[in-house]
């Protein structure tokens, strides 16, 4: 889920979490899980506030120039809104391979999260 947040702290907060709303700008397409596709994407680096690193939320951390796998909600929240031309896109929606574990099921912006992912929602 993407959370809006406000113009006048984006160009200062760079790639840390400054959420401003209280719930997600964007309806997922396959409900609450996070559908396995084999899906990926790569950040060109053209993001204007995220040249290395584009942090989408708490577990989608985007390395520029690295091929990170997300799920179809993540797909289509990337490909459906402003971020399309920054992202190349790998893959279709031809060949479900299930859920990804342990995804979708928390807020975006946990402040608890242990780590970054290395993909798959």
């Amino acid at each position: 889920m993407l959370l809006y947040r406000r113009r006048a702290h984006a160009d200062r907060s760079g790639n840390v979490a400054e959420p401003d709303g209280s719930g997600p700008i964007y309806a997922p397409f396959f409900g609450s899980g996070a559908a396995d596709f084999g899906q990926a994407v790569i950040c060109t680096g053209t993001i204007t506030h995220a040249p290395r690193m584009f942090r989408l939320d708490a577990y989608h951390m985007i390395e520029t120039g690295r091929v990170f796998p997300v799920c179809g909600n993540t797909w289509r929240m990337l490909t459906e809104t402003r971020f399309a031309p920054q992202i190349e896109l790998i893959g279709d929606f031809s060949t479900h391979h299930g859920i990804f574990e342990g995804c979708g099921m928390v807020v975006p912006f946990d402040r608890n999260v242990a780590g970054a992912s290395s993909g798959g929602c």
